[in-house]
């Protein structure tokens, strides 16, 4: 009984590799540098992803051919017929889709009006006006608007004020993200020299604005846009 198992396992293992093969090669990109983490599908089904080196190998069923998809994000997926035991080099193109820059203006306010006074800074009026100094500064041209540094000059500690509010009553925001401090609400632009030369545009709304901005912005609300990467 024993020796009749062995012969049977063996000669299943024998049917086994005798109707299975392998398909092999390596994906590359236009450059020819490997790529890692292609998706391999055959019949539907995935296969083990490429290694780091751009290999793979795949035992599939003992047919002549067979048609092999291949995916990466950032690529236009291809489709090769492979044969077995026949390495293959696939190049894959690159599909990368540019758009223009897009700024969200989810978080603006529209044209200003006297009960919801908004003032606008361009790019170009940023870069006009902007000088190596801190962030409020740039800021003193806004009606009713006051902002001065504690050394007297352009550096240093400096603080704005809207209608007679100071920072612990303005929101101050840079891409929607607040960046007043949560412990006492201040804002202190000294952690961010030389900002306004990757601004792209800021808005000032004086006085209680709409609740996207939170009870805090009681003196106001100063809402910044940085530069596209």
């Amino acid at each position: 009984m024993c020796k009749t198992a062995i012969s049977s396992g063996l000669l299943f293992l024998w049917v086994a590799s005798s109707s299975a093969g392998m398909i092999a090669g390596r994906v590359v990109d236009e450059a020819g540098q490997p790529l890692d983490g292609v998706n391999i599908t055959i019949d539907g089904r995935y296969a083990e992803p490429t290694n780091s080196e751009g290999k793979f190998e795949v035992t599939v069923p003992d047919l002549q051919a067979m048609s092999v998809t291949f995916s990466h994000v950032g690529f236009k997926p291809t489709m090769k017929r492979v044969m077995l035991d026949e390495p293959v080099v696939i190049r894959m193109e690159r599909s990368v889709y540019e758009v223009e820059g897009v700024t969200v203006h989810a978080s603006r306010d529209g044209a200003s009006t006297p009960s919801r006074p908004v003032s606008n800074m361009t790019a170009d009026q940023i870069n006009r006006d902007y000088l190596v100094s801190e962030f409020p500064l740039l800021l003193s041209s806004t009606p009713n608007l006051y902002s001065y540094a504690d050394a007297g000059g352009g550096l240093g500690y400096s603080y704005v004020k809207i209608r007679g509010f100071d920072d612990k009553r303005i929101s101050t925001y840079i891409n929607g993200i607040p960046l007043n401090d949560p412990e006492d609400q201040a804002t202190y632009f000294v952690d961010l020299p030389d900002f306004a030369a990757e601004v792209t545009d800021i808005q000032i709304e004086r006085g209680i604005g709409s609740s996207y901005y939170g009870d805090a912005s009681f003196g106001g609300t100063i809402n910044i846009v940085s530069a596209a990467l």
